[in-house]
């Protein structure tokens, strides 16, 4: 009797903690605008803004701030073009940021496909990353957190030169600096399709997830501003580098002749669709972007306003059977 009256007291408090766990996490109905704390980075939490929701209730997350100054690519002689022997390459698929972004590699030990991106290869030796750990690292984000992130694959757009890739298309991007004009011939232009689970926006992702919503993110909300962090961590020592300041931030779409196969997209401080050559970190901003898993959407607390970001549980992942 005196056995089973305390089995009932411990099924009784069991029950109580789990209710109050319960209580301090919402399950919420995410929209465009909201922002999201996910994740950090340089050891600060990452704040997020939702620019779109699929078909299948994945909110896609656009980092609110560049979060690092990073080279798109590294020169060398990996390269086969002379182009990008020297300046690195604009082919997403096999470039460094990509390869980092989608590491969860300890520092140092990140089996670099090709350049790595170390000082020497580096225009002017700005902000070489070759020994960091992946973005998608312990101590940036646990496993669970890396368990919520939904890998997509999705369209990439292609050099001239790596046309030979294709999976489709019929010609070269048609070049254009302004926002509401960066996606003329984008459904025609050479592409290939590519699975990340992190990356940069391509210049249709960011016409139609960012410029189109303005009306909710803010007409300027595509051009970026650095972290605090983004700051404190790079060499760059131009007086406009701070965190109230506009920079430049990489897109992944190549730029095609006559820049040369090592020109990618950049957002420029002042708006303008700009290319700057893919080795040059100085200028390089990194504003990455991740589609969560609907199912993870379970926030500790929070309101989704930039004071008050949702912060987002991660998913525990299955035990192997």
């Amino acid at each position: 009797m005196k056995k089973s009256f305390i089995a009932s007291i411990i099924c009784i408090l069991m029950v109580s903690i789990f209710m109050v766990g319960c209580a301090h996490q919402q399950v919420i109905e995410i929209k465009i605008g909201d922002y999201v704390q996910f994740g950090k980075y340089n050891d600060a939490p990452i704040l997020w803004r939702v620019i779109n929701i699929d078909a299948d209730r994945k909110p896609l997350l656009f980092s609110d701030k560049i979060i690092s100054l990073k080279a798109f690519d590294a020169a060398g002689n990996y390269h086969s073009n002379e182009c990008r022997i020297d300046c690195g390459s604009n082919y997403w698929k096999d470039s460094n940021i990509r390869q980092w972004l989608n590491s969860d590699n300890k520092a140092g030990t990140i089996n670099w496909i090709q350049n790595p991106p170390s000082k020497e290869n580096m225009f002017e030796g700005y902000d070489p990353y070759e020994t960091e750990k992946g973005f998608l690292a312990d101590g940036n984000f646990t496993a669970n957190e890396r368990n919520s992130i939904n890998p997509i694959v999705h369209k990439s757009l292609l050099d001239d030169i790596d046309k030979d890739k294709k999976d489709g298309g019929e010609n070269n991007l048609v070049l254009a600096s302004d926002i509401t004009e960066i996606v003329q011939n984008y459904d025609n232009a050479y592409y290939e399709m590519v699975e990340d689970k992190v990356f940069l926006l391509s210049v249709k992702e960011l016409h139609d997830y960012v410029w189109k919503n303005r009306s909710i993110l803010g007409k300027e909300y595509y051009i970026g501003k650095p972290t605090k962090e983004a700051v404190a961590h790079s060499p760059e020592k131009n007086i406009k580098l701070d965190s109230k300041h506009s920079w430049s931030s990489w897109l992944r779409t190549p730029v095609d002749a006559p820049s040369g196969p090592s020109f990618v997209r950049m957002i420029k401080s002042d708006g303008s669709i700009f290319d700057y050559f893919a080795s040059f970190g100085g200028r390089g901003g990194i504003r990455p972007a991740l589609s969560l898993n609907s199912s993870s959407i379970i926030s500790k607390s929070g309101s989704g306003v930039e004071s008050d970001p949702y912060i987002v549980e991660g998913v525990p992942q299955e035990k192997e059977k």
